[in-house]
């Protein structure tokens, strides 16, 4: 997953759109966040949108840069320990959390899939 995801070329989503936090209860292992990241490239052929979902979130940290204009730069590493994935923003540290498993999907600007 992890492969097909820098496949698309990630680091050219850098604008936050949303993020959305839920609280779910899942059967047998209790209650677990679930995180969704929405990011924006502009280009000249229009927006794009990266739709990130990451299931089963540990350890979020989240910290709102000092300016209002949220770009993020996602890296996604396997992890060795008890969670399949680490997810944090290299480049301003402002979001931060392990989880295990994610899935993406790529949208233009009137919510088709690409």
């Amino acid at each position: 997953m992890i492969d097909e995801y820098y496949s698309i070329h990630p680091n050219s989503f850098r604008t936050l759109k949303k993020i959305e936090i839920q609280q779910c209860h899942l059967t047998g292992t209790g209650e677990a966040l679930m995180l969704s990241v929405y990011l924006v490239k502009e280009s000249d052929d229009g927006s794009q949108y990266l739709h990130l979902y990451f299931e089963k979130v540990r350890e979020l940290k989240l910290i709102q840069p000092r300016y209002s204009c949220f770009d993020i730069f996602l890296t996604i590493y396997e992890d060795k320990g008890i969670h399949k994935y680490r997810v944090i923003d290299e480049e301003e540290n402002s979001l931060e959390f392990y989880c295990d498993s994610f899935y993406f999907s790529i949208t233009d600007s009137e919510g088709c899939k690409i």
